[in-house]
């Protein structure tokens, strides 16, 4: 197969990338705006309770500073992620996600 058939960019290597950094930013702006705490969904190691922040943690940020070092690599992890790898790349977002708090759990 040629190089083209492997590394084709394709609209998803722009909208997922922005999807993710607006849905972080969202996310914080809305627990500013309602002066709402998200940290009870985020991980908590060795409690049952601390299960729902596998899925949640990724959108809960701590600071402005905490959410702007996050969004940069985000978008260029994400765009990179679509472009070559663009059949599995829903996968490997959801598994590393799951891996990546069930570890933190389980600490």
């Amino acid at each position: 197969m040629s190089e083209n058939t492997y590394f084709k960019f394709t609209n998803s290597v722009i909208i997922a990338p922005l999807l993710a950094v607006i849905t972080i930013w969202t996310v914080f702006w809305v627990e500013l705006r309602f002066k709402i705490n998200l940290n009870d969904y985020g991980i908590y190691p060795q409690r049952i309770s601390g299960l729902k922040g596998i899925a949640f943690s990724p959108f809960i940020h701590g600071s402005l500073e905490h959410l702007y070092n996050n969004t940069i690599p985000l978008a260029i992890l994400t765009a990179s992620l679509f472009y070559f790898y663009r059949s599995i790349a829903l996968r490997v977002l959801f598994i590393g996600v799951l891996i990546s708090g069930l570890f933190t759990v389980n600490r």
